[in-house]
């Protein structure tokens, strides 16, 4: 998934007409749903205190974050001259609409940027925020901001009927966000996206821990794809169908298929090129777009405004040097 929003800013970086028909949305999409089932089950697990959880996750995200952000924020001057100045500048409108907002506040963004909250301001509060500075931390601040309440919503689902309610108020607060016409530039703020969030809790709680137990049957793992059918339909998510689907492919009981699909997905995983990708994809996130800025300003004064070359040169330089 990191791959796929790489590759979408290599391409839009370059000035590719392909860029936004990659739909870099729906990685993300996939991954938050993902998320809501990793983080239950963590949560579930280990039943830790609040303090030792976050603390946990905050480490886990903040130490690359602030890597990225300092480079992201010491390159500045060479992404102000790729969207203003170089040859791939008419191809730069919405950059360079959105540097113009950063340059008007930019300390304000930078201290925003240093609580992981970035994504909780709309652009009534502060423009821009959301893909200020470094683009693609609009979904870790909404990670950030899932992990601050995620044991107290998994707390508070104990029933399967609990969980249709917590969806639904979670469905809710995302039209009201909708009606309201706040606009955050992305999903970055948590209202917006809680009902993925949930959607995959739900498939751990009432779903994979029952497997995990020999509890689950297939009756149930029916019940829960046909609540992922609803919830994909209600949420109009073609990332909620593919999430769905990935989940489903990774509980499949036994009794219903042979095999069961779990070992096929692991085996999958277990390979030595998707284990690396899978051990980097956190650094590659977000770290690949200050290494496309250095790439670019390489390129340009070589290639012009040859974006065909471009585009190519640099999904060859800039994913070795995302890894930490």
């Amino acid at each position: 998934m990191a791959c796929w929003v790489m590759f979408f800013h290599i391409a839009a970086f370059a000035g590719m007409p392909f860029a936004n028909q990659l739909r870099p949305a729906v990685p993300v999409d996939v991954f938050i749903l993902i998320s809501g089932f990793v983080i239950a089950h963590l949560v579930a697990s280990k039943r830790e205190p609040y303090g030792a959880f976050i603390f946990r996750r905050f480490m886990r995200l903040y130490p690359i974050y602030l890597v990225a952000l300092v480079a992201a924020i010491g390159l500045m001057d060479i992404y102000r001259h790729i969207i203003f100045d170089s040859p791939l500048a008419p191809f730069m409108q919405s950059q360079q609409l959105r540097q113009g907002e950063v340059d008007d506040a930019l300390l304000t963004h930078v201290l925003v940027h240093l609580t992981l909250l970035h994504g909780a301001l709309p652009d009534a509060v502060l423009p821009g925020s959301s893909l200020a500075l470094l683009s693609p931390a609009w979904s870790i601040s909404l990670e950030w901001q899932f992990y601050l309440i995620a044991p107290f919503v998994i707390a508070r689902i104990r029933g399967f009927r609990a969980f249709v309610v917590a969806f639904l108020l979670a469905y809710g607060a995302f039209w009201l966000i909708v009606a309201s016409g706040l606009d955050f530039g992305k999903p970055s703020f948590i209202l917006q996206r809680l009902p993925h969030f949930i959607l995959g809790i739900g498939a751990y709680l009432f779903y994979f821990q029952p497997l995990a137990g020999g509890r689950a049957s297939p009756r149930m793992f029916r019940i829960m794809l046909a609540v992922g059918a609803v919830c994909a339909g209600l949420l109009m998510s073609p990332a909620v169908v593919i999430g769905v689907a990935f989940l489903a492919a990774i509980t499949w009981p036994e009794g219903m298929g042979g095999e069961s699909f779990a070992r096929r997905v692991e085996a999958v995983l277990s390979l030595p090129a998707a284990a690396a990708v899978g051990a980097a994809s956190y650094s590659l996130y977000i770290l690949h777009v200050p290494i496309i800025w250095v790439v670019l300003s390489l390129l340009l004064p070589v290639l012009g405004a040859d974006r065909m070359t471009i585009f190519m040169v640099m999904l060859l330089r800039v994913r070795p040097r995302s890894y930490l």
